[in-house]
């Protein structure tokens, strides 16, 4: 940051305190700590109002309130004993004239912004007029260097001092406390020299109070120094264990075991926050030692003024060295009084949970310790005891205590283990989307160009409210593309009928409606006992990906509920769970095609919508889930299988059929037959061509434009695996297509980008009065031509148990395929082919 200069303010108080006509006002501040405390915000609210002119006021204002020294003195002193003093330079040891951490005669600029308004390039000073005369001045600040600083002081007679150097007496990194200690006092002084501020509280004292002296710590640090010192050891009440804080000799305080005051029972508790400085300034143990260094040395009090301090993590430390004597935190209220300071301003920001937690854990200690009760009465904001005219703890901390005693009330009698009920439902709609034919058992099927829309249903059916709900989604990373969702609640009818638009929608981390994206988070926010949400998308089936991708369809899990539930992934086990059951659910979506089919479906009877006619032919008719084949077990003549009723082929665009195929009892004829709309399948519409029977796989190249008949739309497609005769007894009569396309090859072009083009010779189509072989070939009787051990549904293999490759070979390429072809097969049967996963 570059070097800022110090603009030159002047403003006398005739100017603008008295001639502002704020003379009445700060006149009744003087008799009234209410009215001055309602005078300030009013000053508060003017427009650019200046800081110096707040600084009078305060000042002004702050006399009438307080006395409170004089007050809180003779109050120690009575706890002392008759006749009892105070140690020298230890005048703090009852709360002090300033025992308030916003103090009244005190300017907070709390930003660079703050800080740049008192800077003037121009000058290189800063003027600072106060309305009362003050021997003292105090600064905390971050900043880059303060190694410059300088100040002089208008004396009675107008003229000015020498130049000095402001008494910088403590630094680590960019944290500085100042001082400067005057021998008379004054009411002007001029600053210069100050570079990169970011933060600084200026503090004027009437008097000089700050020990002549720099108490300093010890280095290095001694270890768990003062355990065994006056303080005595963590056995005692009054010292808060290691365990829930960081004891003074492990944070660097300034004389560790060192004890302020006497004895006081404490009875009450105070919490405050820092307000300046209101961050830890990413070392919590270096702003402590910054404040600590301040009270002692700038304020002159026996020690830091509170008892316990919670940093923005969440860690406590320990203020003062016993929660029985008196700190300095509430003017004329500090007796009996434990004081727990945030280090933050809760005027802006918001108590974080893990500060709240904190600060529950340490006052279940109080309770426990001196018998506290957490009550409102009993533990109050710093502004709620009488006599104070501070905003202190801010508004938002005053508005989170209730919040903060029933933590810690649960954390002494904690309640019974709250039972949690939550139920999560993915379901698909499509209605007239949908295709029915061959569907699998509880698996909705699409066409690609479809519009389908999913329904995920969280219910909230526990007892009481769950926050922090955050809601995983995944869809078919192949085939489905989500076009916009919303996000929708049954408050206040919890009827899962009555749904409106949910505020989880506005969450800013969730996506926008449509980018949601095939894989990510929503922030369902909290959910209240018996309500449900469900998350509505609209969703488009792109392209085949039935068996092809990892999953097919919408699959939705917990990803977070707060205290509740944790899981990282769908398949992952949750790291945290009260609900008793695994929070994720799945609705499958088979998305088929109308010109391509792989056969690579999942366990059960779905064979991508074909069917086998011919009943007396066959005895068996399944996909084969161990190699992915549409296998057909033949015990008779004239069996055939049929594409489903979706059927689109551009038989103009794609001159030629592509199967793959295995049969196992020597060579024999397979015929294609195909229909357009309003068309049967007949002879004129069919070729036939010969097919090998070696139990190897085999790509048929079959040329259909060859055929006349073999143009426009083809609505139908049928297969004869054996147009000619029938097994023998002996023989296997299983027979295989493991995928069916079309393709061009001038084009390079197929029906499915999982098919690649097949550069080989096409089969020969058989005239109608050619002669055909026997069925199973001339070696019926051979090795080759009997039943072959070990083939079938699945190839003996335990039923339903698929291999990873998708074929048990690559086989021999039909027609003297070229090598190159023969690589290009085998890649891609290596990478392209995938299988459902389970």
């Amino acid at each position: 940051m570059r070097a800022r200069r110090m603009k030159r303010v002047s403003l006398s108080i005739r100017e603008n305190c008295w001639s502002r006509g704020l003379s009445e006002a700060i006149l009744r501040a003087r008799q009234s700590c209410d009215s001055f405390y309602a005078m300030r915000q009013c000053m508060l609210n003017r427009a650019r109002v200046n800081w110096v002119m707040w600084a009078c006021a305060l000042m002004l204002g702050a006399s009438a309130c307080a006395g409170e020294g004089e007050s809180e003195l003779a109050s120690e002193r009575g706890a002392l004993g008759e006749g009892a003093s105070l140690p020298s330079g230890e005048r703090d040891l009852v709360d002090g004239d300033h025992a308030d951490h916003l103090h009244h005669n005190s300017v907070v600029l709390a930003s660079p912004e703050a800080v740049a308004e008192v800077f003037d390039e121009a000058t290189n000073l800063a003027r600072l007029e106060y309305p009362d005369a003050f021997q003292q001045v105090g600064w905390m600040m971050d900043a880059e260097s303060l190694a410059g600083m300088e100040y002089r002081v208008e004396r009675a007679d107008g003229s000015f001092s020498k130049w000095e150097p402001v008494e910088v007496y403590w630094n680590e990194g960019r944290m500085f406390n100042a001082r400067v200690r005057l021998n008379a006092p004054t009411q002007v002084m001029e600053l210069r020299g100050f570079e990169g501020i970011t933060f600084a509280e200026i503090e004027f004292f009437e008097e000089v109070v700050a020990p002549e002296q720099i108490q300093r710590r010890e280095r290095p640090l001694p270890p768990e120094a003062g355990d065994g010192g006056p303080i005595g050891t963590r056995r005692q009440a009054s010292v808060a264990p290691r365990s829930l804080v960081i004891p003074r000799s492990e944070w660097g305080a300034i004389n560790p075991g060192k004890i302020c005051g006497s004895v006081v029972a404490p009875y009450r508790a105070s919490i405050h926050h820092t307000y300046s400085p209101s961050s830890d300034g990413g070392d919590a143990a270096a702003r402590m030692r910054q404040m600590q260094d301040y009270h002692i040395n700038t304020r002159g009090w026996c020690d830091i003024g509170y008892h316990f301090i919670v940093s923005q993590a969440g860690n406590i430390y320990q203020g003062r060295s016993r929660s029985d004597r008196p700190g300095a935190h509430v003017g004329n209220q500090n007796s009996g009084n434990v004081g727990i300071s945030f280090i933050a301003d809760f005027t802006t920001q918001t108590p974080s949970q893990t500060q709240l937690n904190a600060g529950a854990r340490m006052l279940k200690w109080v309770h426990e310790t001196h018998g506290v009760s957490m009550t409102r009465t009993a533990v109050k904001g710093h502004r709620e005891w009488p006599g104070q005219s501070t905003s202190c703890p801010g508004g938002n901390m005053i508005s989170s205590l209730d919040t903060l005693l029933q933590k810690t009330r649960d954390l002494i009698n904690p309640p019974a283990p709250q039972t949690y009920e939550v139920e999560l439902d993915v379901t698909l709609k499509g209605g007239e989307s949908f295709v029915n034919q061959g569907s699998s058992e509880g698996v909705a099927d699409a066409l690609p160009g479809a519009e389908v829309s999913a329904e995920i249903v969280l219910k909230n059916a526990s007892s009481s409210v769950i926050r922090g709900v955050r809601l995983g989604y995944a869809f078919d990373e192949l085939g489905l593309t989500p076009l916009s969702y919303t996000i929708e609640s049954d408050h206040p009818a919890l009827d899962q009928s009555s749904w409106s638009t949910n505020d989880a929608m506005e969450v800013e981390s969730n996506p926008e409606p449509a980018q949601m994206g095939r894989s990510g988070e929503l922030v369902m926010n909290a959910f209240s006992a018996g309500e449900s949400k469900r998350v509505v998308v609209t969703l488009r089936a792109d392209a085949y990906s039935f068996a092809m991708a990892p999953f097919g369809g919408v699959r939705a899990f917990v990803t977070h509920i707060d205290d509740v539930y944790a899981q990282s992934a769908f398949g992952s086990a949750p790291t945290v769970n009260r609900t008793g059951t695994t929070l994720r659910d799945h609705a499958g979506l088979d998305i088929f095609a109308s010109d391509a089919w792989f056969f690579e479906g999942p366990e059960g009877p779905d064979v991508e919508g074909w069917t086998a006619e011919g009943t007396d032919a066959f005895d068996d008719f399944r996909l084969n889930t161990s190699h992915g084949l549409l296998a057909l077990h033949l015990v008779g003549e004239g069996a055939t299988v049929s594409s489903p009723q979706w059927t689109s082929i551009d038989a103009d665009a794609f001159p030629e059929l592509v199967l793959r195929a295995r049969s196992h009892d020597g060579e024999h004829i397979k015929a294609v037959y195909w229909a357009r709309d309003g068309e049967e399948f007949s002879e004129e519409r069919s070729v036939r061509f010969e097919a090998a029977g070696d139990s190897e796989y085999h790509d048929l190249i079959v040329n259909l434009s060859e055929h006349p008949q073999w143009s426009g739309q083809v609505k139908a497609l049928r297969i004869a695996p054996l147009a000619q005769g029938a097994p023998s007894e002996e023989e296997s009569g299983w027979y295989d297509m493991d995928h069916i396309y079309f393709q061009n090859r001038a084009e390079g072009t197929t029906t499915t980008e999982f098919g690649p083009v097949i550069d080989q010779a096409a089969v020969a189509l058989l005239a109608d009065d050619e002669e055909q072989p026997g069925v199973g070939g001339p070696d019926r009787d051979s090795d080759q031509g009997g039943r072959t051990p070990g083939l079938g549904a699945n190839d003996g293999e335990q039923p339903g148990v698929r291999t990873a490759s998708g074929c048990a070979t690559t086989g021999q390429q039909g027609g003297g395929a070229p090598a190159a072809a023969l690589v290009m097969l085998l890649g891609w049967m290596l990478t392209r082919r995938r299988r459902r996963a389970a």
